[in-house]
């Protein structure tokens, strides 16, 4: 009896560890979950968010996460405006080009 309970937990933590690696962020981009204020931060990211998503998007692929290209792309849009504004960290705007 004790072995069975064992053996249930184990098959178990199994299917959790597998559940758990389908979401990895091969399915979600290379910098899947942030917020707006995130990707307005590492605009960089943001970028190469914008590029799975749109590599994704012309696959025809919709079941990807909106809320991360969404997130990243109006994070990327603010860091650009402020940019563009001169309200920025002087140090990065060489990281733009």
């Amino acid at each position: 009896m004790r072995y069975s309970k064992i053996a249930a937990r184990l098959g178990l933590a199994m299917l959790l560890a597998t559940g758990l690696a389908a979401c990895s962020h091969e399915y979600n981009g290379p910098y899947p979950g942030h917020s707006v204020a995130w990707y307005t931060k590492h605009h960089w990211k943001a970028q190469k968010q914008m590029h799975w998503c749109s590599k994704i998007d012309r696959e025809g692929n919709r079941s990807i996460p909106q809320p991360t290209c969404k997130n990243a792309n109006t994070g990327f849009s603010a860091a650009m405006k402020k940019e563009l504004s001169g309200k920025h960290n002087p140090t990065s705007a060489a990281s733009l080009l």
